[in-house]
């Protein structure tokens, strides 16, 4: 349970068999470096059918994780996603008024124009133009995912702010390398201090 009044919650994509551990569970120690209590959202394994079966069980149980931790610590809290991870944060922000301060994702598996719900003060978009697979996610029938991992957010909501991954120092051009070692040392800290920025 946590104890901070300073809560991430961190929320992994699809086809993943180590709930997250080697992709968003990387920002984890950047985090608890800056004071944040972070909570790995476990969902376990999930292939295309389990996402359309599950995801929104997911992202009810995730606005009950933020609830919880509002109504005991009266805290802050931050949704990271990666790739279906974002999407789960968005139904949560969304269909379930998860009460989330500030969202981060990270080549989002989203349509392109996709805005979350209005307790949410500020959202972080990192994007790679070469983004394969979110740029396919948008053919999918009846699905909210779609091409914002590779275009950013495309739209007039002025809580959004886009980060080209590519256009960088360190540049990131495919769906999951900001986590290999020689990224995440750049992109961690970068994102982390971005997102914890005024809060």
């Amino acid at each position: 349970m946590p104890t901070s009044n300073k809560i991430a919650l961190l929320v992994h994509g699809y086809n993943v068999r180590d709930h997250g551990e080697k992709t968003i569970g990387r920002f984890r120690p950047f985090l608890i470096s800056r004071g944040w209590d972070t909570i790995m959202f476990r969902m376990g394994w999930m292939g295309l059918i389990q996402v359309y079966l599950q995801n929104k069980k997911h992202a009810r149980r995730l606005a009950a994780a933020a609830s919880n931790a509002k109504k005991q610590t009266k805290a802050k809290v931050i949704a990271v996603g990666h790739s279906n991870g974002c999407a789960i944060i968005h139904m949560a922000a969304t269909q379930f008024n998860a009460p989330i301060d500030r969202i981060c994702y990270i080549n989002p598996a989203l349509e392109k124009d996709m805005v979350p719900g209005k307790q949410v003060k500020q959202i972080d978009v990192w994007y790679s133009p070469s983004d394969r697979p979110v740029q396919l996610a948008k053919y999918l029938p009846r699905h909210i995912w779609g091409e914002m991992g590779s275009t950013g957010y495309v739209g007039e909501d002025l809580r959004f702010t886009n980060f080209n991954k590519e256009d960088m120092a360190v540049s990131s051009n495919e769906h999951s390398d900001f986590a290999a070692a020689e990224k995440l040392s750049f992109f961690g800290p970068l994102i982390a201090n971005r997102l914890i920025q005024g809060l």
